[in-house]
C-alpha cells in the first residue's frame, strides 16, 4: 500500500499561491547557509558520506553535497542537521 502525497512542484505551487513559505509543507527540504560557517539542513533523512572535507545528507529524492575544511555534524536529528566548519560548496544531486 502507497501513500498518496503531493508532489514537491505541487507543493511549491501552494505555498507560494498561500503566501506561504514552502519550508513549513512536509517532504520538502529547507537550507539555510550563515556565511561561510554554518548549514541547517531541514529534512534531512540519513546521511550518506562523512569526512572533514565531504558530508552528503539524504534529503529523499535527493540529497546535498557540503565540501569544505573542518567540517562537523554539530548536531543531528529526525528534522534537521546543523553542520559547522569551513563550507566552500554546496550541490544538489540526484540519489
Amino acid at each position: 500500500m502507497s501513500k498518496k502525497r503531493s508532489p514537491p512542484k505541487a507543493a511549491a505551487i501552494i505555498a507560494k499561491e498561500m503566501d506561504i513559505p514552502t519550508a513549513v509543507l512536509p517532504g520538502l527540504s529547507h537550507i539555510e547557509i550563515e556565511g561561510d560557517r554554518e548549514a541547517v539542513v531541514e529534512g534531512c533523512r540519513s546521511v550518506l558520506e562523512y569526512g572533514e572535507g565531504l558530508i552528503r545528507l539524504n534529503l529523499g529524492k535527493n540529497s546535498v553535497r557540503l565540501m569544505g575544511s573542518d567540517l562537523l555534524i554539530n548536531s543531528l536529528n529526525s528534522e534537521k542537521a546543523v553542520i559547522t566548519g569551513t563550507i566552500l560548496s554546496v550541490e544538489f544531486l540526484g540519489n
